[in-house]
């Protein structure tokens, strides 16, 4: 498929895919819908053609020349997939999206409200989804079907606030595995592509680790001048039964390093010996995001290592063996001493943070804890339209002015 260049994008939204061409070409409609001004640029990494087949069928053509088509044969990982995006981008912000997400609506106003404003980065949530979507078929291990076709919106209002980046930091640091906080970021954020290019002429790239959106939105926080949180669905989550979102749900992110599907894409891994060597979601962050601190000339402290073995050990305990190992190693590096105070301090704050989540848990006691819930949500693109409805008028009016 051929397409003609959009002039002057509002913004680029890259969709990197694989294997998924039923929830692909939903988030590519409904991303068309969000940003009338947009690209939408799709790297396909599939074993077939069936997506670029539904994009030609199903795409209006008033807006095929909005649609950036690149099929890729080759064996990338998710690192080199997302690096490859960004020679594509031509927009005056930039976002990413997996192919089970979505946008919310009116996109185009709040780049250009950004770009009047010189606001180089917006977020949309932080360490809990304002608003999330779960296609059918999402099983939940503690809820079963609860998740199954709906959206959850806890808040939309709208409120604008600037972001503190070293507050945000120190969050996600805090909270290795569990969300960004509000750190700039690429993936479910919007960022200028001044920004990107800035990144880029320094690093030589902004996509690192074996997690792109955890490298990158270290990078992006150490170079962001002007960061944003909007209470609004800008970028919205999304898991689908063959997800890594919804493998989390199910409980199912967990492997062995050598057995896991997603690491094998790494070729000459060098992995950091200060982390157990396994797959989950506390490896794959703790790794990508002391990669990237270490990338950005600055220095990893042992209290966030501390943290990784503290979590490990509590989601990942069967994996004991692995965290010790690495165990050793950081008390070698570290001193046993200070190792020992550092460890200690992460199992306090280990606590007090399950305390806080699972207290929350059981007083709401139910899928979404205590969102609104809308049923029957068949995909993506419904998604969309339900959030149009949604919308809070007031906030439109403030972006025009």
């Amino acid at each position: 498929m051929s397409a003609k260049l959009n002039p002057n994008p509002s913004i680029s939204i890259v969709i990197p895919t694989r294997n998924r061409s039923e929830c692909a070409i939903k988030c590519v409609l409904s991303c068309l819908e969000a940003a009338k001004k947009s690209e939408v640029i799709i790297l396909d990494s599939s074993e077939d053609d069936s997506l670029n087949k539904l994009v030609v069928e199903m795409v209006d053509p008033s807006n095929i020349a909005r649609v950036k088509y690149y099929k890729t044969d080759e064996r990338l990982n998710v690192v080199e997939n997302f690096e490859s995006g960004l020679q594509y981008c031509t927009g005056d912000f930039v976002t990413y999206l997996g192919d089970d997400d979505l946008l919310g609506p009116n996109i185009d106003k709040i780049c250009q409200w950004a770009k009047r404003h010189g606001v180089d980065s917006i977020v949309s949530y932080g360490l809990s989804f304002g608003v999330s979507y779960y296609w059918p078929g999402v099983s939940s291990k503690y809820f079963g079907d609860a998740y199954n076709a709906k959206l959850f919106v806890k808040s939309m209002t709208g409120n604008i606030e600037h972001i503190n980046l070293t507050k945000e930091m120190r969050l996600t640091k805090n909270n290795i595995g569990f969300g960004l906080a509000k750190l700039p970021r690429i993936y479910h954020g919007i960022v200028s592509l001044n920004l990107i290019r800035e990144v880029l002429g320094a690093h030589g790239k902004l996509f690192g680790g074996v997690s792109p959106d955890i490298y990158s939105a270290v990078l992006l926080s150490h170079y962001c001048k002007s960061p944003v949180f909007i209470d609004y669905p800008i970028c919205v989550p999304g898991a689908s039964p063959k997800s890594e979102a919804g493998s989390g749900a199910a409980r199912t992110d967990r492997d062995s390093f050598h057995g896991s599907a997603y690491l094998s894409r790494f070729k000459n891994l060098e992995w950091n010996e200060l982390v157990p060597k396994f797959f989950s979601p506390y490896n794959v962050w703790g790794y990508s995001m002391a990669e990237a601190i270490i990338d950005s000339g600055r220095k990893v402290e042992p209290e966030f290592y501390a943290k990784i073995y503290i979590r490990c050990l509590v989601y990942c305990f069967s994996y004991r063996a692995e965290i010790f190992r690495a165990y050793r190693i950081y008390l070698k590096e570290y001193g046993i001493f200070r190792g020992l105070f550092c460890t200690a301090k992460a199992a306090l704050s280990e606590v007090a943070f399950s305390f806080v989540k699972y207290g929350n848990k059981i007083i709401h006691m139910k899928a979404g804890e205590g969102a609104t819930q809308y049923s029957n949500i068949v995909d993506s693109l419904s998604a969309h339209y339900l959030l149009l409805e949604l919308q809070e008028e007031s906030f439109l009016e403030k972006m025009e002015h």
